[in-house]
């Protein structure tokens, strides 16, 4: 079997292959092995099963977990080897037993017939890839014979009756427990289960994250088993990886199970390990602070096996301006540092690309053209700077000021609709004295509440800064509000450790056709005037005189006709010929009545119309078999 010495390992960049988006960091690993830790009570077989896994895959033995947890485990799975009857569950109960060791593995054993009887009844039925896993990894667990050569035949029957990923990943994790065989009639699907895998740009997957876990350590396990490469690319590692990565913000034990045992199989195995080259200074240097840091980590964030050399291929500012450095960087615990201030004149956002290769002359892939970002911060002072006066059609400058950083010019530039203002400076690094150039130099003229801003555009070749402010093209952005203008520089930029406002002086614009000056607004605050709210008044009503009078006038009419009935008398007769009839329509045409009533208090036209539709049935149908009762009466009567 070939050592790690000889290993294949893979650190993959933005061209041969992608490097890993990312490692598990220090903080990572603490957060799930107390995640783990802290999984009690539990609930089901495969909870203590997968925490075990998972601390196996950090590397934490179980004398280093907290007190009790290791006699609680295993008092847990003992008490459910009676009851168990399903190959599932004694795999559960032997795996456990297997990682607790000579604490928990004799009690199981001793009841290895109960398990044996189990095993036999579960693959008398039906052979599955499932089974075939359970009951092979149950006998590794317990150390019980196995059949080699009937287990392959019968995990070859299997996969010729359902070839799945998820099956032919069972088949690499149960034939690497086979001891000493001839294992190449499943080792070779390997190439052809990675091609089926799910491909983003970054990734590789399948349709779950056990299938894929699975088929990442059977892979591995085979290799392991074989002691041959396995049909995988440098680049098929890394994708898969970077799925992992993934899925490790999870507090479900299972899932960060099957995530620690793929990511261990691709940190610790002898043929292909992707890595990555992290930044582990600030993103942003300076002067005082002018060395990046990198280093290289495997996906559970250690130290790949083998040395290596850093190499700095490029350096790219953001604006395009490349250097090419080639710079090889000196190793410190790990550490390799690079003071970045030797190639680069200006601050902004850089691009740094690295190549790495083993020390030794082994054959180990490197790492090309890895890019990652820092940031540079200067500190810069005015160099040199002037405000001049000139003739906008000739050119000829009229007048000049000399500008002395941080102070105020006491003289001050009259400028008509004829005239320039031109301003020019330049940047220099403080501690080099160098012309540098940022992105962010504004020129601002304030009168009173007024602010205008003008960019001072950079000349690439020279450094200098040039600000124009042509009277006649401007007066529109002034109002052609003539008068006198505080002048001030801005210079600002996210990389600059001192931006500052430089109040330069004061110029004096007469603009053509220019409204009178009548200086400053009055921009004082005060108190406005209190708003005075007037609500809608109630309407005036006709005093209760006039409306109680009213209501009697209305209501008269119908005092009178139960007057007039009294003296009369009334004539019920029909309604015995009417029957129950006529007592529906009586009622039927009082209600809507009193809808009529209520309609007038409260109700609105749409649930009037409503109760209408509703009693009109009734009514009509009553009033309909009165009329013709009656009708059908009195033709008898006569």
């Amino acid at each position: 079997m070939p050592s790690f010495s000889a290993a294949l390992l893979l650190c993959l960049s933005t061209v041969d292959a992608e490097a890993l988006s990312d490692v598990f960091s220090p903080h990572d690993i603490t957060r799930i092995r107390d995640l783990l830790l802290s999984t009690e009570p539990y609930g089901e077989l495969s909870t203590p099963y997968h925490v075990l896994r998972g601390l196996q895959a950090l590397g934490t033995s179980s004398s280093e977990n907290k007190d009790g947890f290791k006699r609680n485990a295993c008092a847990y799975a003992l008490s459910h080897i009676d009851t168990s009857s399903d190959l599932q569950s004694l795999f559960y109960i032997s795996s456990i037993a297997a990682e607790l060791g000579s604490s928990c593995l004799p009690d199981v054993i001793k009841k290895k017939s109960h398990i044996q009887s189990v095993v036999s009844d579960a693959l008398e039925t039906e052979q599955t890839m499932e089974k075939l896993y359970y009951s092979t990894s149950i006998s590794t667990n317990l150390g019980l014979d196995v059949n080699s050569e009937s287990v392959l035949a019968s995990i070859l029957t299997a996969l010729d009756d359902d070839e799945t990923i998820q099956n032919t990943a069972l088949a690499f994790l149960t034939a690497s427990q086979l001891p000493d065989f001839d294992l190449t009639a499943i080792y070779e699907l390997v190439e052809d289960v990675v091609a089926q895998a799910d491909e983003t740009p970054t990734t590789l997957y399948y349709d779950s994250l056990e299938t894929t876990s699975n088929v990442i350590t059977g892979i591995f396990a085979m290799a392991t088993k074989t002691g041959e490469a396995p049909a995988i690319t440098s680049e098929q590692a890394t994708k898969f990886g970077n799925y992992l990565l993934t899925n490790t913000y999870t507090v479900d034990v299972a899932r960060l199970a099957y995530v620690l045992a793929a990511a261990t199989a691709l940190d610790r195995n002898q043929y292909v390990v992707p890595c990555s080259l992290l930044l582990t200074s600030s993103g942003y240097v300076s002067r005082a602070n002018p060395d990046i840091q990198v280093r290289l980590a495997t996906i559970l964030g250690s130290p790949p096996p083998t040395e290596f050399t850093v190499t700095v291929m490029t350096v790219t500012h953001q604006e395009g301006d490349e250097t090419l450095p080639k710079k090889k960087l000196k190793s410190k615990n790990g550490l390799y540092s690079y003071n970045l201030f030797q190639d680069v004149s200006s601050p902004g956002v850089y691009t740094l690309t690295f190549s790495t290769e083993s020390v030794g002359g082994s054959p180990v892939v490197k790492l090309t053209e890895t890019p990652l970002q820092v940031t540079v911060s200067f500190e810069v002072t005015i160099g040199s700077a002037e405000l001049s006066l000139s003739d906008r059609e000739h050119g000829t400058t009229a007048k000049k000021i000399s500008l002395e950083y941080p102070n105020s010019s006491k003289e001050t530039l009259e400028a008509d609709q004829h005239s320039k203002v031109v301003m020019k400076f330049t940047l220099i690094d403080k501690e080099t004295k160098k012309s540098a150039l940022v992105h962010q130099a504004f020129v601002r003229l304030t009168r009173g509440q007024h602010e205008i801003f003008f960019v001072a555009t950079a000349n690439k070749k020279t450094l200098q800064y040039t600000f124009e402010l042509d009277m006649v093209t401007a007066a529109e952005d002034f109002g052609s509000l003539s008068g006198s203008y505080a002048m001030s520089l801005i210079v600002g930029d996210f990389a600059l450790e001192n931006p500052f406002s430089w109040d330069i002086g004061s110029v004096s614009l007469l603009f053509a056709g220019s409204t009178t000056d009548t200086g400053d607004e009055d921009y004082t605050y005060r108190a406005k005037p209190e708003i005075q709210h007037m609500f809608r008044l109630e309407e005036k009503l006709p005093p209760k005189v006039i409306s109680s009078t009213f209501t009697v006038l209305v209501l008269s009419p119908l005092a009178l006709l139960l007057v007039l009935w009294v003296g009369i008398g009334f004539n019920v007769s029909g309604l015995g010929t009417g029957g129950l009839w006529a007592v529906m329509f009586h009622i039927s045409l009082g209600g809507i009545f009193v809808v009529y009533y209520l309609f007038w208090l409260k109700l609105n036209m749409f649930d009037t119309m409503k109760l209408l539709a509703l009693l009109s049935v009734p009514t009509f149908l009553a009033g309909n078999r009165m009329l013709k009762r009656i009708a059908s009466s009195n033709q008898s009567a006569s």
